[in-house]
């Protein structure tokens, strides 16, 4: 299975014993994933040391910032990530932590970002996988109603999930 991911951090800090926290989940679940099928988009290089890029890429992971997919384009962007993901005939996983997408657009998470992805971009991308990937599930994480405003967050993460709805229906109808 490949992975996909949609995150502002890589969430691999070793565990701490007794405290619960979302940051560790990649490092968490390392004997079971195969790193050379997993794709992390729209990590914020500027509140990531050197030391997780370089252990990322070390395993295998294809690592896309912002600025890398804006550089590249989404096109190319999201074909490299489908490559990659899909590797050896895998079907695969997206996985869409909303603190990925930029704070004005997904303010509704306990770690909001500045800079990131834009909104219009995530429900492109998810779509455009959906449609062009053999696509196991999706999961959308980090969503807190508690600190959105207005439920922009709420809603964000409920397009993005008729996105990929529509995109599996797409992907099903056309015989792909």
């Amino acid at each position: 299975m490949g992975l996909i991911v949609f995150d502002a951090h890589f969430d691999s800090r070793e565990p701490i014993p007794g405290k619960e926290h979302s940051g560790h989940w990649m490092r968490t679940l390392s004997d079971v994933i195969d790193y050379r099928k997993v794709v992390q988009m729209g990590i914020n290089a500027a509140i990531y040391s050197e030391a997780y890029m370089r252990e990322a890429e070390a395993a295998g992971v294809l690592v896309m910032t912002p600025y890398d997919i804006r550089r590249v384009g989404w096109t190319v962007a999201l074909r490299t990530a489908i490559e990659h993901g899909t590797a050896d005939g895998a079907g695969v996983y997206i996985s869409v932590d909303i603190d990925g997408i930029d704070q004005a657009y997904a303010p509704g998470t306990s770690v909001p970002n500045c800079g990131g992805l834009l909104a219009h971009e995530v429900l492109d991308a998810v779509f455009e996988i959906a449609v062009n990937a053999p696509t196991l599930a999706l999961d959308i994480t980090e969503v807190s109603p508690p600190l959105d405003r207005d439920d922009m967050t709420s809603r964000l993460a409920a397009q993005i999930i008729m996105n990929f709805m529509a995109g599996v229906v797409r992907q099903t109808s056309s015989g792909t």
